[in-house]
């Protein structure tokens, strides 16, 4: 389902159908409405022109008119549950959301309508309420809505992965699918379930921490004060395995091209992506920074990451699945992306094969070419390659907007 377009200059909501990408790297999102192209960008500034969408250009963003909120607002696909004491009629009540707009500096906010109130929070447990419907939400009004004091509303996103570790299930080095995904008061992210009779909770950066109780009794605002906490490594988030590894060192040819089969973390939450390759296990980040140990992929640990031996880029690499349109002045149409890798900094380039040569740019809009196959793009050759001046090479995200679809399941902070 695509996020929409709304506020108080259009006449009712538009379906978002464009999501590109200024020089910045910061998203827009597009939609033709009576003669003209009106736009609103991630942290909310708006813009319009007369003409039509085809026509967008982010190096002219800028010189577009500005709209003033609330003129223009970007709502996403409404996911996850709003929970807390002071959700429903007695205070267990899970709703699930309804609205996911954004406050004026871009911070997303999470919606339900409870009775004849209006409830909203972020993830960071910032809770405000009002007495009307949900349509009447003003991003604008924001100060002006009463105060929920933490923990009485709270955001819970669609739960994915495992906890993983030598203190999970009863016989140890066991794995369980996470039950609950919740936020910290700084909105970080945390990882639940129930093993046994203890509630056992972890972060992307390996901080865990449990009591004796039901998950239900989770409180975000008693991490620090009540829960116990357990040693590095004894729990860890795994999350859902995507994407390939790929570079010279895979495969016992060289240049092979793996699914990815674990997505794991490091000290810090960085997120590191393993394969079993013949009698090696081998890792990498989205840095290109590689390692290996002779042994299974299910002996992985996070706290030997320093001790595994090193493998120079760009001996191994993480590439991400493949979305979103490549356009722009030099580009034959607007064409479907082949490949989404990572420069050696972490940042993705989105690539394709087109009129002989092999195109690549990053949402910031640098955009490199090179003759010959796709197969062949080494992410250490980055700055060797030909530059293509904006706007020759653009990035258009999906209409579906698979970024908040990512972030939902991603660590706080972190993007796919």
């Amino acid at each position: 389902m695509p996020g929409s377009i709304w506020g108080s200059a259009l006449k009712e909501g538009r379906h978002v159908q464009r999501v590109c990408y200024l020089a910045s790297g910061e998203r827009v999102y597009i939609v033709e409405d009576d003669g003209y192209t009106k736009m609103v960008s991630s942290s909310g500034e708006g813009r319009y022109y007369p003409g039509s969408m085809a026509a967008f250009d982010h190096t002219q963003w800028p010189t577009y008119t500005i709209m003033e909120a609330p003129g223009y607002n970007y709502e996403a696909p409404a996911i996850g549950i709003f929970w807390g004491p002071c959700v429903g009629k007695d205070g267990t009540a899970r709703l699930a959301v309804q609205r996911v707009c954004h406050k004026l500096d871009g911070e997303k906010v999470y919606i339900v309508q409870d009775g004849v109130h209006t409830k909203m929070v972020t993830a960071r447990g910032e809770g405000r309420y009002y007495e009307g419907s949900m349509a009447a939400f003003d991003p604008t009004h924001w100060p002006t809505y009463s105060v929920m004091a933490p923990p009485g509303y709270n955001y819970e996103a669609p739960a994915s992965g495992v906890i993983y570790g030598p203190y999970v299930t009863s016989e140890g080095n066991g794995s369980v699918p996470v039950q609950r995904v919740c936020h910290l008061e700084g909105g970080e992210k945390v990882y639940i379930v129930q093993d046994g009779v203890h509630t056992k909770m972890v972060t992307a950066r390996g901080e865990g921490r449990y009591y004796e109780g039901p998950i239900a009794a989770f409180d975000p605002t008693k991490w620090h004060s009540l829960y116990a906490v357990i040693a590095p490594f004894k729990y860890n988030y795994e999350a859902p395995a995507t994407g390939f590894f790929y570079g010279p060192c895979v495969t016992d040819h060289g240049n092979g091209r793996i699914p990815v089969q674990r997505v794991c973390h490091l000290v810090g939450g960085e997120t590191v992506y393993i394969v079993q390759d013949g009698v090696h296990t081998k890792m990498v980040t989205a840095r290109g920074e590689g390692r290996y140990y002779e042994g299974s992929l299910a002996a992985f640990d996070a706290a030997k990451w320093h001790s595994y031996a090193v493998m120079a880029p760009p001996g191994y690499s993480y590439e991400a699945p493949a979305t979103g349109f490549f356009y722009g002045s030099a580009v034959n149409g607007r064409v479907h992306v082949q490949r989404v890798c990572h420069l050696e900094g972490g940042e993705k380039v989105y690539i394709v094969e087109d009129d002989g040569y092999t195109k690549m740019v990053t949402a910031r809009g640098e955009g490199r070419h090179y003759t010959g196959p796709m197969a062949a793009f080494d992410p250490t050759k980055w700055h060797s390659y030909a530059v293509s001046a904006p706007p020759a090479y653009n990035y258009e995200g999906e209409c579906a907007d698979e970024h908040d679809a990512a972030a939902a399941a991603a660590p706080a902070g972190e993007e796919q």
